[in-house]
């Protein structure tokens, strides 16, 4: 299939955004559901612009955020050091931890010195970042994001990593709240 990463485009039937993507192999694309369109592309891989990565298989119409990994601005990427089960329990990896929404509006989130800022879209395609494989629904992260408390900055004991498993409890908690 050829894809065009375009604009967002929204249904207002369904209030879902299309990814912003343009499906150039069927007619009227963007006049369809959501739903429809994740039928008709089920089979669809995700497709990637760059290091940047877009999910068009999404049959239970459900938009995605997941997190990643990448060296440290000043170093390479260093192996284990850089991603390890240990290092990981322990949030002592030499690297940063970001997330990053998949519904085409380019948002991402990390923890920095100077808070919760996102990393500038334009600079994402040269970053080496490693995603991990599990995704999360976005309209949970997002009400998980207004709930979460970031607290002070600490290399040691707040940093990216310490801040994004604070994310992914919050957002277990909300959605085994909403579960009930």
């Amino acid at each position: 299939m050829l894809f065009n990463l375009s604009s967002t485009y929204a249904n207002i039937n369904t209030a879902k955004a299309i990814w912003g993507l343009k499906n150039f192999e069927k007619q009227n694309t963007n006049a369809q559901t959501t739903e429809d369109w994740n039928k008709q592309n089920i089979n669809s891989p995700i497709i990637q612009y760059g290091n940047l990565q877009y999910n068009t298989a999404d049959p239970n119409n459900i938009l995605l955020f997941r997190f990643g990994k990448r060296p440290l601005g000043w170093l390479p990427w260093m192996g284990t050091l850089s991603d390890n089960p240990t290092s990981n329990d322990l949030n002592i990896e030499i690297s940063h931890e970001h997330g990053f929404f998949e519904d085409g509006t380019g948002d991402n989130i990390g923890f920095w010195p100077d808070g919760r800022l996102p990393e500038d879209p334009k600079d994402l395609i040269n970053m080496e970042y490693r995603y991990e494989d599990k995704h999360y629904e976005d309209d949970i992260m997002r009400e998980a994001l207004d709930n979460v408390i970031d607290g002070e900055y600490n290399i040691f004991t707040n940093n990216c990593q310490h801040w994004a498993d604070s994310l992914r409890e919050k957002y277990e908690k909300l959605k085994k709240e909403n579960q009930r």
